[in-house]
């Protein structure tokens, strides 16, 4: 063991004696022959090949062009000698084992114990091909995205015997491994075990009779896969303390919807430690969009993050995308949000540098008007609550920021909310015999959840008329199921109601209000019992 070190230094030093050394500064390289080399013939052989892997401690080599006809030992795997030597090109046996990268093309100096004492790095620059003339660079390298990797294509070198391909995400070029495509025979190769998401260019040399060309020029670069980006939403609706509306993931490329993950708990959206899951997902061009009434919150402003255990869809051609990992920030700091409250409708917004205060303008279909004072359309703040609107109907609002008496142009939209619930103009009966006597049910819907609580049980507010006999039915007893208002009236003489006849329910006011605490409108439903 203890002659070991000098016996490597020796060896180093015939090699450049018997003119190896100035092979890596010439056209030719090679001609020498793998056994019994060094002093006293000790060397129990020689392996060269393409590195395809480098371990603590090992390096692995697959058969490949060159110098491959002088080995005598097979491809595989080695171990490397404690004391191992690196002969770089230009550099002699200074080099260290942190130069040798995959794909660069070796020769294994390996003693009788089987250990490397010596690397021998092939020199990657234009030398002699085959015939003794120039091995040129190849040309026209195109890249182009496929579904496993990077398909790419160049004009094919006269005389070369294969290829190495080199690759670059913006830090320089390295070569591309035997099994990721990066050693190809022929003037085209796809290379895999790419990152999605990230962009590549590559470069390719010629390779012929242990000789390597200069570097093509570099392609066109090629992003792999698409990235997800911000998360956004949209149709939002405030309730009982909570945002729920849809949430879309922007990809910077169109997406494949055939390839879409539809598993619903693969997509997780979480905000203030509330986690919610999809009802139902879609793809639409370069969106991934989740619905329907994904509920966060707490607050106008916070922040929500959508993730995804895998990549939930491909792009158009056909390469995974990255895993969602979007955050975003609800209204995004500048949006109108606006809620339902009791009292009106509650609007937040980001706030505005140097505004003094605010002018809201609301609109039920039909243009912007500016909101009075006196109702909450001149805040100092930055949120207000708009009053004195009326029940069943449908709002959005626009703020303007005001400064020294001049006001900004008006912001984008709110979302639309309906402030209270309109009740339906129908009413639903239903007639049911005992004896001589019938129990009638007249039951009128709204168009939102009502609060059972609020109810008016005052049973003369309300009224239920035969528009066919003339005739008043007198209430009995009300009560509130889900988003209806329930009306019995008992006791009715048998056949004093025809099934025909046509009837009226009315209130003589708002009768109950909806789960959020705003009124309804007054019942004024007709239908046939």
């Amino acid at each position: 063991m203890r002659f070991k070190i000098p016996l490597a230094l020796a060896f180093a030093a015939a090699l450049v004696m018997s003119g190896f050394g100035s092979a890596f500064a010439g056209p030719r390289v090679g001609g020498w022959a793998g056994q019994s080399m060094g002093a006293g013939g000790i060397y129990a052989g020689s392996v060269a090949g393409t590195v395809t892997a480098i371990g603590s401690g090992t390096v692995t080599v697959a058969s490949g062009q060159g110098w491959q006809q002088d080995s005598n030992l097979p491809a595989g795997t080695y171990t490397l000698s404690s004391w191992v030597k690196v002969v770089v090109p230009g550099e002699g046996a200074h080099g260290s084992v942190s130069q040798v990268q995959v794909g660069d093309y070796v020769r294994l100096v390996v003693g009788p114990g089987g250990l490397v004492d010596m690397i021998l790095l092939h020199p990657h620059q234009t030398v002699g091909g085959a015939g003794g003339g120039t091995l040129t660079a190849p040309t026209n390298v195109t890249a182009a995205e496929a579904a496993t990797g990077i398909s790419l294509a160049w004009t094919a070198v006269a005389g070369a015997t294969g290829y190495q391909v080199l690759e670059s995400t913006g830090s320089g070029y390295t070569a591309v491994g035997v099994t990721s495509g990066g050693t190809p025979t022929t003037s085209s190769t796809t290379v895999t075990g790419l990152e999605t998401g990230t962009t590549y260019a590559f470069e390719v040399e010629a390779v012929a009779s242990g000789t390597t060309s200069s570097a093509s020029a570099a392609s066109n670069a090629v992003e792999y896969g698409a990235s997800s980006g911000t998360a956004s939403l949209a149709d939002v609706t405030y309730s009982s303390g909570v945002w729920c509306g849809t949430v879309t993931i922007t990809y910077n490329k169109p997406l494949d919807a055939a390839s879409l993950d539809e598993t619903l708990s693969d997509y997780t959206v979480v905000s203030n430690g509330r986690t919610s899951h999809p009802t139902s997902v879609s793809v639409s061009g370069g969106e991934v969009l989740l619905g329907e009434d994904i509920c966060i919150g707490g607050g106008a402003l916070d922040t929500v993050q959508v993730t995804t255990g895998q990549s939930a869809v491909n792009d158009m051609a056909g390469a995974p995308t990255t895993p969602i990992n979007a955050t975003s920030t609800l209204g995004n700091g500048s949006a109108v949000l606006a809620w339902e409250s009791p009292t009106g409708v509650s609007l937040n917004w980001g706030a505005v540098a140097g505004a003094s205060g605010y002018q809201v303008l609301v609109s039920s279909g039909s243009g912007y008007t500016p909101v009075a004072a006196a109702n909450g359309g001149a805040p100092t703040t930055s949120s207000t609550t708009v009053t004195g609107l009326a029940a069943g109907t449908t709002y959005t609002f626009e703020v303007e920021s005001v400064a020294s008496g001049a006001a900004s142009s008006p912001s984008q939209p709110s979302n639309a909310v309906e402030w209270g619930t309109k009740a339906s103009p129908w009413v639903t009966t239903g007639l049911t015999q005992s004896g001589s006597q019938d129990t009638l049910t007249f039951t009128v819907a709204y168009d939102q959840d009502l609060s059972a609580a609020s109810v008016d049980h005052t049973l003369s507010d309300y009224t239920v008329t035969d528009l066919t006999t003339g005739s008043t039915i007198t209430v009995s007893a009300v009560s509130v199921s889900g988003n209806t208002v329930v009306l019995e009236a008992t006791g009715v003489p048998s056949g004093a109601v025809s099934p025909t006849d046509l009837i009226r329910v009315g209130s003589a006011a708002s009768v109950v209000n909806d789960a959020d605490g705003a009124p309804s409108t007054q019942i004024s439903a007709t239908g046939m019992l």
